[in-house]
């Protein structure tokens, strides 16, 4: 063997030691960590016998006194084995057929070598006394093994604890029986198919799954508890799947009013905006970069000559600068000897050259920003508890063991003048934890970060419960990767990210490990497949999956594509309901709505909706604030977590937009028309149904908190009955989907309440039908309320809403004939896609000709409508010689570009329109209400009505 060969094994073997026995120091850590209280009072909670097992182990290694329950360690192993082997949990007892000496097999583990280390006392080297074994003296195998039994004893606690319901704690197995009762009792039992394959395969069972798997992608989680429930409102999957998880959503808000909140205010304050967070900084000799790294950073060398350089000037290329953000972010990740070194080796500089161009190019302000982002784990919020030992609380509930924490490093910055001369100023840097994300971008060949935090996910339950396992991701409460070839990412935008992410893993860590532990049971499965069907039983994990995450995951294969289409489809909604007037008049009809569903409560919830109209007209501040401080669904619509970091943090992002300030202010104002009125509509709306509740109680005898209580929950119920979902979690599979036919849909959520609402009261009628309890009288009031909620529906939906939003009767039909076109189109509206041509469908059958679509059905497509008839008319006059053909060009290209900018021109081009004819004596108006309507609704020449010109018509008659 050469000497370069030597020295190549020699490298080798010094890198497999290394990490041999960094993996060691794992694995020790966390057997120490087993020894703990909370680590084996979950053991003992579960099961004792896994507590004793693991305890005498502890024993074995000189960790412990031995088990709790006074077994010997063999005693408490063998007993452990015997369980496992009961409940087919991977170890199987092997009599040996010659010597019958029997043995143990194992799946996660190698029972017979742990047996035998507990049984065999340790004589220490060179002294022949006997002593339990320790760890410094175990082989790296037999240190793995321990390991691995005690993780598979944590794994077994967990699935086997207990779940917090309904603000309880209870037992899970106890939980899923009650589920799977409540299945069998209120859903029919699954047809089974045929057995012949032919049949199987191409007809029953695919058209069966189909028509499955089409109901369940439009069913909310509400329906899916309602369905299981059999409409109990109390029942016990309305528990689970509803209240528990708005508990931990309240959680969610408070943890962001205490923390998200405090630094966006924060950042506020230091100076730092979209535009300065954008200012090029020339880096280059500051902080130099390699070849590979400066050709994916800058792409283009810095130069002020050549079509290159004019490029750069004109922005179409990078100009070999970076941007402050980024020198933020750098500094941002110096805060602990891990990040640094992970950034400062991935980039190849030093922590001074780092420290010198921030002393350079950085402001105290914005550095002390830096600090702000560094101390935000040990803010205390409302509750007395700091952000870390909120996470560790959370980690050690799931663990046993809490996680440990990264050290800050404190340093220091001594700020430069522009000539890179020290100006006598020292900035003192806390330094602390900040999230090290690997960018993908340069072309690494690791990413281990990533690769670990995706291994996670997948093991957040125990080996036996699936290869699915929805998790809330925690990159700030666990172990990362040591390898510095990778790359730190760079983007701002980690910043918000991460905040909302830690808040987002405090509030439903637990929840969605609960959840999980029941929805990936197979005796959960199984119960579901056979009542709910296999298709609508799938719908639980993406669900959950969303819960976790806050939003649906997009495969990295189609973000480009979908990137694109979302950027289109954005400035379409944009292009066509920005600032709309009609739209957002045409939701006022939304409380009738809510009444046209209250079947035999109907007449007292028409008494507490007009009081409490009422009340929101002559007190609106009084009526909101008392809606406000009672209902946690109405303060998620308005300061939800991603609503509120939006508005507050929203400068911290670094995307530019466009440049023009007034298109930029224009596109986040676009929506505001929409967001009033819906204040406007949910405070009657649960006003109404909180009042109508408290009446209800309070003459059943509940006490004035009790009614309280349960009238909150009514009046949460309400606004999501009606209103489009502002959660993800409240949205069904066809919205959630970013990638496939939901990327299709917008502003669909509206017309989806409509459908979870008759799609319940058809689950009413079948349960009706199929209780032996159920009298005709029953049955025929379910179908009865079933007919009257969609004939009132109708009504409220699709003719007072429609007049409300301008497409009232036309001039050239009949009342009758604009009252059928309504009531059929109000049918169609809750379906998905077909839905929005319900319009056009009923003119052509009541009329013969089809009628203007509706702004509300079809918003985007009525708009593109509205575009295509103005290239008409402009069309006809260049062909009468009244016009040139450029002006059907301009009309093109206004709204091509209307589409790509994502500005709001549809409302404006209404109501300026109207405004050119009434100067130019094109417009007749015959009062003052025919100018509003006209300025509100545009100009309109099939004369259709609205609120507006109704009242016109009682001081000026039409002729």
């Amino acid at each position: 063997m050469t000497a370069l060969d030597q020295a190549l094994w020699a490298h080798v073997a010094a890198g497999v030691a290394r990490e041999l026995r960094e993996t060691l120091e794992k694995q020790q850590t966390y057997v120490e960590r087993s020894t703990g209280e909370a680590f084996r009072g979950a053991l003992g909670t579960a099961d004792p016998v896994l507590r004793d097992a693991v305890e005498a182990v502890h024993q074995a290694l000189n960790m412990g006194k031995g088990p709790s329950s006074g077994k010997s360690g063999p005693e408490a192993i063998l007993e452990l084995y015997g369980k496992l082997e009961r409940e087919g949990l991977g170890v199987t007892a092997v009599t040996d057929p010659d010597t019958g000496e029997l043995s143990y097999v194992g799946e996660d583990f190698d029972p017979d070598a742990l047996l035998e280390l507990v049984r065999q006392p340790y004589v220490t080297r060179g002294t022949g006394k006997v002593d339990p074994q320790r760890w410094s003296d175990l082989t790296p195998w037999d240190a793995e093994n321990v390991y691995r039994m005690v993780r598979e004893a944590r794994h077994l606690a967990n699935e086997a604890n207990e779940i917090e319901v309904d603000g309880k704690k209870a037992d899970r197995a106890m939980k899923i029986e009650q589920l799977a009762e409540a299945a069998a009792r209120n859903l029919p039992e699954q047809g089974k198919l045929p057995q012949d394959p032919l049949l199987s395969d191409l007809l029953f069972r695919r058209l069966k799954l189909g028509a499955q798997s089409a109901d369940g992608l439009l069913l909310d989680i509400m329906s899916l508890a309602h369905l299981i429930d059999g409409g109990d409102r109390d029942g016990v999957a309305h528990q689970l799947f509803v209240d528990q998880y708005r508990r931990q959503r309240e959680k969610r808000e408070q943890l962001t009013r205490d923390f998200a909140t405090a630094l966006g205010e924060k950042f506020a304050k230091s100076g730092l905006d979209r535009e300065r967070l954008n200012e090029k900084l020339d880096l280059r000799e500051d902080l130099p970069l390699p070849p590979e790294l400066a050709r994916w950073w800058t792409e283009k060398p810095a130069s002020d000559k050549g079509l290159a350089g004019l490029a750069a000037k004109l922005g179409i290329l990078p100009d070999g600068r970076s941007t402050r953000a980024r020198l933020i972010m750098i500094m941002l990740n110096m805060g602990n000897d891990g990040n640094k070194e992970r950034m400062l080796g991935g980039f190849g500089w030093t922590a001074d050259q780092v420290l010198r161009a921030a002393g350079k190019h950085l402001s105290r302000a914005e550095l002390e920003w830096v600090n702000d982002v560094h101390r935000l784990l040990e803010n205390r919020g409302s509750n007395g508890k700091t952000l870390w030992e909120e996470m560790a609380a959370v980690h050690e509930r799931e663990r046993g063991v809490p996680p440990e924490k990264i050290k800050a490093k404190p340093y220091q910055v001594e700020l430069l003048d522009e000539r890179g001369n020290p100006t006598g100023e020292v900035v003192d840097m806390v330094g602390g934890y900040f999230p090290a994300k690997y960018d993908p971008r340069p072309g690494s060949e690791k990413n281990t970060a990533e690769r670990a935090e995706a291994k996670y996910v997948a093991d957040f339950l125990s080996p036996g419960a699936g290869s699915f396992a929805p998790s809330v991701s925690a990159p700030h409460s666990k172990a990362r990767a040591k390898h510095y070839t990778d790359v730190v990412n760079l983007d701002f935008g980690v910043v918000p990210a991460h905040v909302i992410q830690v808040v987002q893993d405090i509030a439903f860590r637990d929840y969605v490990r609960d959840v999980a532990g029941v929805i990936l049971d197979r005796r959960f499965t199984n119960a579901m497949s056979a009542r709910l069907g296999e298709e609508r039983t799938k719908l639980f994990k993406p669900w959950l999956a969303a819960v976790a995450n806050v939003r649906d995951q997009v495969p990295e294969h189609l973000r480009t594509v979908n990137w694109i289409w979302s950027g289109l489809r954005s400035g379409a909604a944009v292009a066509s309901l920005g600032w709309s007037i009609p739209r957002a008049i045409g939701d006022l009809a939304d409380p009738l709505i809510w009444l046209a569903a209250r079947g035999g409560d109907m007449p007292l919830a028409s008494k507490h909706l007009a009081l409490a109209t009422k009340r929101t007209m002559t007190d609106y501040k009084a009526a909101r604030d008392f809606v406000r401080a009672n209902s946690s669904e109405v303060r998620d619509r308005v300061d939800n977590q991603t609503h509120r970091l939006r508005h507050m943090m929203d400068g911290m992002g670094t995307r530019k937009g466009m440049r023009n300030p007034l298109i930029q202010g224009a596109r986040d104002s676009a929506f505001v028309t929409m967001e009033v009125v819906d204040r406007l509509v949910t405070t009657p709306i649960w006003l109404a149904a909180y009042e109508m509740t408290m009446e209800q109680h309070r003459a059943k005898g509940f006490s004035e908190a009790d009614a309280h209580e349960l009238a909150k929950r009514a009046g949460d119920d309400a606004v999501r009955e009606v209103l489009p979902p502002h959660d993800i979690a409240d949205s069904p599979a066809l919205i959630r989907d970013r990638r496939g036919l939901g990327s299709m849909l917008l502003f669909y959520g509206h017309a989806n309440k409509i459908w979870n609402l008759y799609r319940r009261q058809v689950a009413d009628i079948g349960h009706a039908f199929r209780s032996e309890e159920a009298t005709v009288g029953d049955k025929v009031s379910a179908v009865a309320r079933f007919a009257g909620t969609v004939a009132a529906v109708s009504i409220a939906n699709g003719a007072l809403s429609e007049w409300l939003s301008g497409r009232g009767q036309e001039a050239e039909e009949t009342t009758g004939e604009w009252w059928a076109r309504k009531t059929i189109s109000a049918l169609f509206y809750p379906f998905p896609f077909i839905g929005a041509l319900g319009d056009a469908v009923a003119g052509k059958l009541i009329t013969g000709s089809m009628k203007k679509l509706s702004i509300k059905n079809a918003p985007q497509i009525s708009y593109f409508f509205q575009v295509l008839e103005r290239l008409g008319k402009e069309y006809e006059k260049w062909q009468n010689g009244e016009g040139g053909a450029g002006l059907a060009l301009q009309e093109l290209l206004e709204a091509a570009a209307a589409i790509f900018a994502g500005a709001p021109t549809r409302q404006a081009r209404d109501t300026l329109g109207y405004a050119k004819g009434l100067a130019t004596g094109e417009e007749h108006p015959r009062g003052p209400f025919d100018v509003a309507s006209g300025l509100a609704y545009g100009q309109d020449e099939r004369d259709a009505g609205n609120p507006l010109k109704s009242i016109q018509n009682l001081f000026t008659p039409k002729k």
